[in-house]
């Protein structure tokens, strides 16, 4: 199986958690790509799109927005799941985002994981590996 793992991050939590995934799925054909360095036409042809960005009063980040707005998925049954972090208060999930990669033809294969971190620049919660694990194997 071939999945892509496409990241932003502000603090450095998404890259934590993409290259956390990338190790767990050591015997698979796994990418990661930041979206700050990658042209969505680059990752076509995957089996599987795991996200992961920031989230702030229910909206991802700009460039993960424009990013899934320009990508184009060829192909039938394509999976994805989605990682969010956003800080303090109630949790949200970025629907805006998730109505965008439903039209380019992505199907959602698990709830949205969502870690809270209290401030901007603290680390992920204790336990985040626990819960990686647990969406992968819903995932895969």
């Amino acid at each position: 199986m071939r999945i892509n793992i496409i990241y932003d991050t502000k603090y450095g939590k998404g890259e934590k958690i993409s290259k956390y995934l990338e190790d767990q799925l050591e015997n698979e054909n796994v990418k990661i790509f930041s979206v700050k360095d990658t042209d969505p036409d680059y990752i076509r042809g995957a089996d599987l799109y795991i996200f992961s960005t920031p989230v702030k009063k229910g909206k991802a980040t700009k460039r993960m927005k424009k990013f899934v707005k320009n990508l184009d998925i060829d192909g039938v049954d394509v999976n994805y799941g989605l990682i969010t972090t956003h800080v303090g208060g109630k949790i949200s999930t970025p629907d805006e985002l998730e109505k965008m990669l439903k039209k380019n033809k992505l199907q959602k294969k698990v709830d949205t994981l969502t870690f809270k971190v209290e401030k901007k620049k603290d680390p992920l919660e204790k336990g985040y590996e626990k819960e990686l694990d647990k969406f992968l194997k819903q995932i895969i």
